[in-house]
Parts: C-alpha cells; structure tokens; sequence
C-alpha cells in the first residue's frame, strides 16, 4: 500500500474539490527541484498513468470513455476523439445538425469536403453532456500531447466550457510540446519521499539502507521508474550499504516530463 497511498490520496484530492465545487478544473504536475544528472520527477515512470487508473478507481457511478495518445497517430486528424467518443458515438446523430454533420465528417462516417473545426469542437460537448443525462462522464487521456492537434484542440475547447453537465476530464500531458490545455487549474505530482521510496524499493525483495533509499531520491528526484532503474543495477551489497555505490549512479533518464491537467464539472447531485 506504500507506493499506492499518495497516488490514491493525490485522486482523492482530484476528486473531492470537483464534487463540491463545479466548473472547477485541475491540473497535476510534479514539482521539480534543481538535481545534477536527475530525471524531472514528474518524466515518464512519474507514476501518471498510475494516477489516472486511481482516479477511475474512484469515480464511482461513472461512465469512463478512455483515449491514449499514440506518436504514429498525432498526424491523422480526430483519431484521438475517434478513441475517446467510440464508445458513445451513436449519440453523435442526437446532437445538433452543424455539429453532428461535422463530427461525422471527422470520423469519416459521411463525405465533407471541409471540416468546420469550430462545429466539431462544439460537437464534443454536445456529445459528452448527451452521454452524461443517463450518467456522469469521466473522460480519461494519457500522453495527451501525443494526441492529434485536431483532437487536443476540441478537447480543450470543450474542457474550458463544461458548466453543471456532470463531466470531468483529465490530462496527462508532456512539457516538451505546445501546451493546448493552458487555462485549466493545475496540481503538481511531487516525487516520492524517502518513507514511500523505501517501501517502493523493498518491493523488490532485497535488503535496502537507509543511506542507499536516501541517495537514489536523490539521484531520481523521487520518480518511482527511476528509482527501481537505478536500484535494477545495483549489486545486493551495493543496495544493503556494504559496498559504496557507483558515483555517479547509473540512472535511466525518462524520455519527456509528464503532468496531468484536469478540468470538471460535476453538478450537487453527481
């Protein structure tokens, strides 16, 4: 329970100020100190991913649409909002006509010789409030920068505008590429302290010193990847403090910092 407590805390804290207070958005990054040779603790093997299954796990009585941003797909336009709403997309025809015919241009479901993007990001919305009458909506996107511009954009025009329609929306996104969720309030995912570390690193079944926990936190920034890279290459006597560790220590670098931004709007009686 160790490793999982502050990422159930950190969901507890995303969901308990979206329950009582709608039209808040979030967002959750880790905060970063001045470290030589550290991973930024809020990279890849943060614990994002983590975080946003732990947010599902407490949306209870909610309906969970899901997209995951993929690299090879960031070119292909609406392919991000093409996961997400697959789900939902019979309402698409429920919606208003402009927007309906534009979202289904996007999806390649009827002929257009042009996309009116204003429509489909409109279109969005419309689909998500349609779905969330029978049930509140969480809408749940990993490596969101990966996502197509197209589809980060709607998004993100969506996520500054839900009211009371019982929606939430969270991000996970990178630091490395233009940020389209600016606007959306933000929390950062701070990296594991020496007690979590500990419990994190015994979980390899080894002896660790108190010394040893220490130094990796330091040498990681706290990112919980790293920390079990690092200790992945370290000797038995290396991790129980009877040899000297390597200086410096051998640390994977994650590729790309990662946060999560959030945006919701649950009404009283989600």
């Amino acid at each position: 329970m160790g490793f999982r407590a502050p990422v159930l805390q950190f969901a507890d804290a995303l969901w308990a100020g979206d329950r009582a207070r709608p039209n808040r958005g979030i967002a959750c990054r880790r905060a970063v100190g001045p470290k030589l040779r550290a991973p930024d603790p809020g990279a890849a093997g943060s614990g994002k991913t983590t975080l946003l299954a732990a947010a599902v796990e407490r949306a209870d009585g909610f309906g969970v649409l899901r997209a995951v941003g993929v690299e090879e797909e960031s070119q292909i336009s609406f392919s991000g909002l093409d996961e997400l709403l697959s789900p939902v997309v019979d309402l698409v025809d429920a919606i208003p006509g402009p927007q309906r015919d534009a979202l289904r241009a996007a999806f390649d479901l009827a002929p257009s010789a042009r996309i009116g993007r204003g429509a489909a990001a409109r279109a969005v919305l419309s689909v998500l409030a349609a779905a969330a009458e029978a049930r509140p909506i969480l809408c749940v996107v990993d490596d969101a920068d990966m996502v197509d511009p197209a589809s980060a954009g709607a998004l993100a025009f969506a996520a500054r505008r839900i009211k009371a329609e019982g929606i939430a929306m969270v991000f996970a996104v990178g630091d490395e590429r233009p940020n389209p969720f600016a606007g959306l309030e933000e929390l950062r995912l701070d990296g594991l302290g020496t007690a979590v570390a500990r419990e994190l690193l015994e979980g390899l079944g080894k002896a660790v010193a108190d010394d040893v926990v220490r130094r990796l936190v330091e040498g990681t920034g706290g990112n919980p990847q790293a920390l079990l890279d690092a200790a992945a290459v370290l000797s038995d006597g290396e991790l129980s403090g009877d040899a000297p560790l390597p200086y410096p220590l051998r640390i994977r670098s994650p590729a790309g910092s990662r946060q999560l931004r959030s945006a919701a709007s649950l009404s009283p009686a989600a």
